[in-house]
């Protein structure tokens, strides 16, 4: 299996797929894989002088660490195995990234859309890794939810400077969110009550109904409900423990969540073996608010 460092993954790319902006990058750490790597010379037309590594062997799903986005001509940020936080922002950033219908470049990132559920701030908002200054966020925002017809303005901020633009935002009016990157090692959870995966079809038309009867703007089909196979007692403790064991079972080596910096999970999650790594500052407003924002940072 033909294999590339971080300064090479240019060449196969662009060789093999010129133009593309919808790839992604399994990042692969040495130390977990079974069989050799061998270095060896690429195809003619590479650099007569690189030596690309070669995996003789199956690529174990429990050896990639990572899976980043690849967006030529930024260049990839890859996390290190040991570098929790940066898996679970390359988690996060990966998920959007590959769901989304559309991917525009934006100023510090990308901005995701999905016009089927223009509702959904999950699906339709700026992902920034590098956030430029509060104002270019805010217009940022402005013209791109203008143009998507989105009800919102809504970003995910991490990197070197995200807080201080959120508190800038916060100070325009806008709602700003600290929310816990936590993680724990994939062990198995202690026996208990089980939970069993069910479509999100199937429990949408009750999940609508606690709400009063109101409809979800978002059929989330796309993604699993899980519910406890057993009744009686918190629907919490099962779930956690189907997820941590779904996670063990396939050879993952670390589960990441966030958590309401201000609420009361963090404790419950703390308690279960999850640790803090890291925070990110989600930033939100009506686009009613766009052009008092966008005029103030002019």
């Amino acid at each position: 299996m033909h294999l590339s460092t971080p300064e090479q993954v240019h060449l196969p790319a662009g060789r093999l797929f010129p133009g593309r902006r919808d790839l992604v990058l399994p990042v692969v750490d040495p130390a977990r894989l079974a069989d050799p790597v061998r270095w060896a010379p690429g195809v003619p037309g590479d650099p007569p002088d690189v030596r690309f590594p070669h995996l003789h062997g199956p690529l174990p799903t429990s050896a990639v660490v990572a899976v980043v986005p690849y967006r030529p001509p930024a260049d990839p940020v890859l996390p290190r195995p040991d570098d929790a936080l940066g898996r679970a922002l390359a988690l996060s950033l990966s998920l959007r990234t590959r769901r989304a219908a559309e991917v525009r470049d934006v100023p510090g990132g990308i901005a995701v859309l999905d016009p089927r559920f223009r509702y959904s701030r999950d699906d339709n908002r700026l992902v920034l890794t590098v956030p430029p200054d509060a104002g270019t966020v805010a217009r940022t925002a402005a013209e791109v939810a203008a143009d998507a017809g989105w009800p919102h303005l809504a970003a995910t901020l991490t990197g070197p400077g995200a807080d201080d633009v959120a508190r800038e935002l916060a100070g325009r009016g806008w709602r700003a969110e600290e929310l816990l990157v936590m993680a724990r090692p994939a062990t198995p959870a202690p026996p208990g009550r089980r939970a069993e995966p069910v479509d999100q079809r199937e429990v949408h038309e009750s999940s609508g109904s606690a709400r009063g009867g109101a409809t979800c703007r978002r059929p989330r089909r796309r993604w699993t409900s899980w519910w406890p196979s057993s009744s009686g007692g918190s629907t919490a403790t099962p779930v956690l423990a189907a997820a941590l064991n779904r996670a063990a079972d396939r050879g993952c080596d670390l589960v990441v969540l966030e958590a309401d910096a201000i609420d009361w999970p963090r404790h419950w999650y703390a308690r279960r073996g999850f640790e803090p790594v890291g925070s990110v500052r989600e930033v939100s407003a009506p686009r009613a608010q766009a052009g008092a924002t966008t005029d103030s940072s002019r």
